[in-house]
């Protein structure tokens, strides 16, 4: 009995140490397996940490349409179809000013096919200078079509032009593979954008609603995002613009696009032909500069106060109240970094004005991204040497011409213009000729009128400032 006992109690221990074994075994296996996972999953955060850190999206490159300069205002309907024109689908339209001739635009549609409506004619009274913000007109069809300020329906106004697309270049500087999940423009996330071939073909459509575009590591993507995805969210043209873009890991990248600054500044110069000194103003914006890119054109706008001003008030200092009201001065553009001032060249039909100063001009620049700024206005003082007095002449009636005689003077300036306000004097040179007056004011015509008496004859010569004079013979 006591040997089976024995046996019974040995079988015992060796199970017990199996399965002692078995324990052990299996809290070692649990064990690496824990750890095993926890190390890979330390692994992955370490890498995706690691990911998340090195992630970097820059917008390299960025294209703004349309980038012209001349491009700054837009005419939007009040109404539907208010601004439509014969042959178009297009209610809404870019103006496009043409500098040679500020009584014209061209339209070009914002939407919908069609070639530009070139030499729309704007109404008598108005020029291209009447164009700001929310004023109406009315827009009728035509040959040529016709831009009618403060008539007919008014059912069209006027807004500072807004992009009509924007491509992107963006780069994955990271050496990781990354994705573009969203893009924000000026806080607003758009829902639509298109991947973009190098010639602006739609490769794909993303959004909100769509897979992140992928990215490899070091590669270039192009996206476009135009004005049927920009909805209410207009993008103005002379307004900066950041752009963000969010990863798909969830980083944010933005890029701020700044309007250029200008930096209008104006010099003269004076140049002596003869007995005539004339000044010669020059106005440049060389110290403009842009941010980021680099300026692409200067626009310079010319004020002065027009002929009615002037018949009434003058061209001195006090002038410069003209420009409170638009009806009281006329306006140039010229185009250039540097562009000097010449009345004949930039008011041809108006060289009654105030041609000599006061002259406000104003710098509008464009940088390569095809953002516009205004500067603040500068304002040049009366320069009577602007436009100096330039030629005398004396006529007589049919010669010979009996006693009394009526002498003609005339009196032009620099540019052939008669110059009202000149005094003229009559001087004897020899014989027994009298003048009615001494000295005479020219008429705004630019004559001066004198009546010359003689017995045996004589000469006179007809003075004006230190131009040489004029000199008659009588009889």
């Amino acid at each position: 009995m006591r040997y089976r006992t024995r046996a019974r109690k040995g079988v015992s221990e060796v199970v017990g140490a199996l399965l002692l074994i078995l324990v052990v075994v299996t809290a070692v296996a649990s064990l690496a397996y824990f750890v095993s996972a926890a190390q890979a999953q330390a692994q992955a955060r370490s890498s995706f940490l690691t990911n998340l850190q090195n992630d970097d999206l820059q917008t390299v490159y960025a294209t703004f349409a349309p980038n012209d300069p001349t491009i700054q205002w837009e005419i939007d309907s009040t109404s539907p179809g208010s601004c439509a024109l014969t042959g178009y689908t297009a209610t809404s339209w870019y103006v496009q000013q043409i500098l040679s001739n500020t009584g014209e635009v061209n339209l070009i549609p914002q939407e919908g096919p069609g070639s530009p409506v070139a030499g729309v004619t704007i109404n008598t009274g108005h020029s291209y200078a009447s164009i700001s913000k929310e004023v109406k007109v009315s827009l009728a069809s035509g040959a040529p079509a016709t831009l009618s300020f403060g008539t007919g329906s008014l059912n069209c106004a006027f807004e500072p032009a807004t992009w009509g697309s924007i491509t992107l270049t963006i780069r994955n500087q990271n050496t990781q593979a990354s994705s573009l999940q969203g893009v924000q423009i000026d806080g607003a996330w758009q829902s639509t954008w298109y991947q973009v071939d190098q010639s602006g073909n739609v490769l794909s459509t993303l959004g909100v609603t769509k897979n992140p575009l992928p990215i490899s590591a070091k590669a270039s993507v192009n996206i476009l995002l135009n004005r049927t995805t920009f909805g209410s969210n207009a993008i103005v043209k002379n307004d900066s613009a950041t752009i963000a873009l969010l990863s798909g890991v969830g980083n944010y990248f933005p890029t701020t696009f700044s309007q250029p600054t200008p930096i209008p500044k104006f010099s003269t110069t004076s140049q002596v032909s003869q007995a005539t000194t004339l000044d010669q103003v020059t106005f440049e914006g060389s110290q403009s500069y842009a941010a980021t890119t680099s300026i692409q054109s200067f626009e310079w706008k010319f004020d002065i106060p027009n002929a009615a001003y002037r018949s009434v008030n003058g061209c001195n200092a006090a002038a410069t109240a003209a420009f409170a009201n638009q009806n009281d001065y006329d306006t140039a553009y010229a185009a250039g970094e540097t562009v000097a001032y010449s009345p004949e060249g930039l008011f041809p039909d108006t060289l009654g004005d105030c041609i000599a100063g006061p002259i406000r001009a104003t710098l509008i620049v464009t940088d390569s991204n095809g953002l516009v700024t205004t500067s603040q206005p500068i304002v040049v003082s009366p320069d009577p040497n602007i436009d100096p007095v330039g030629s005398i002449s004396a006529r007589d009636g049919t010669p010979p011409c009996a006693s009394p005689c009526t002498v003609t003077v005339t009196v032009d300036d620099a540019f052939g213009n008669p110059v009202g306000g000149s005094v003229v004097n009559a001087v004897k040179v020899f014989g027994d000729v009298s003048p009615n007056l001494p000295s005479q004011t020219t008429t705004s015509s630019g004559t001066a009128q004198f009546m010359v008496t003689f017995t045996a004859g004589g000469s006179m010569n007809f003075e004006t400032g230190s131009l040489l004079p004029a000199q008659l013979s009588f009889p």
